[in-house]
C-alpha cells in the first residue's frame, strides 16, 4: 500500500529543488510524448515556477520550512578538456557537473544577443538548435542562462520563467567577455 504524502514527508523531508527538478522532467516527458498537452503543461510549469519562487522568497526571509540548498549552482569554471574548452557548472553534495562547449555558449550567447523581447527557456533552446543547426540538450542553454545569472551584474533578466539579455546592446560582447574572465580566474 502507498504511504500517504504526509506519511513521507515525516519521515523523509521534502528535498524542494530535487521535487521541482523531477516534476519538471516528467512534465517535459509528457510534453515530448504529445504535442496536444503543450498548452496545459506550460501553464502548470509556469505555475511550478512560481511556487518555486514564493517558496525560495519565503525561506530566504526566514519565514518558511529550511530547505536545503544542495542542487544550487556551487561555482563556474572554464575546464579545458580533449574536445575543447568548456563552461563547468559545478553543483553541491559532489553531483556530476553540467558542462557547456564553448562552441554551444557562443551560439546560445548569439541568440540571446538577437532577442528582442524575453523568451521562454524552450523557445531559447528552439532558436539554439536552429543556429547549431542539430538538436541540442536543454540543459546546455540553462546552464548558460544560470551562468549569466550568477554574474554581478548580471547579464541575463529573467521573468517568472522568460529570459532576455539584461542590456540589449552589446550581450554578446558581454558574454565573451565574461567567459575570458572566468577563464582568467580558472587558471588562478
Amino acid at each position: 500500500m502507498a504511504k500517504k504524502a504526509s506519511e513521507t514527508s515525516e519521515s523523509h523531508p521534502l528535498d524542494w529543488p530535487a521535487a521541482m527538478s523531477r516534476i519538471r522532467s516528467v512534465l517535459m516527458g509528457m510534453l515530448r510524448r504529445s504535442a496536444k498537452l503543450g498548452q496545459p503543461i506550460a501553464e502548470i510549469i509556469e505555475l511550478l515556477d512560481q511556487l518555486d519562487a514564493a517558496h525560495r522568497q519565503a525561506q530566504s526571509t526566514g519565514s518558511g520550512v529550511h530547505v536545503p540548498s544542495r542542487n544550487k549552482p556551487k561555482r563556474y569554471c572554464i575546464e579545458e578538456r580533449r574536445r575543447g574548452a568548456f563552461l563547468v557548472e559545478h553543483r553541491e553534495g559532489g553531483r556530476q557537473p553540467f558542462c557547456c562547449p564553448r562552441q554551444i555558449y557562443d551560439v546560445v550567447a548569439g541568440a540571446v544577443g538577437q532577442l528582442k523581447t524575453p523568451v521562454q527557456s524552450e523557445d531559447l533552446l528552439a532558436k539554439v538548435s536552429k543556429i547549431a543547426g542539430r538538436p541540442v540538450p536543454d540543459y546546455l542553454p540553462r546552464v548558460c542562462l544560470r551562468f549569466w545569472l550568477s554574474l554581478d551584474p548580471t547579464l541575463i533578466k529573467k521573468d517568472r520563467t522568460a529570459y532576455g539579455p539584461a542590456t540589449k546592446s552589446s550581450f554578446e560582447n558581454a558574454a565573451r567577455r565574461a567567459w575570458r574572465e572566468l577563464a582568467k580566474q580558472t587558471q588562478r
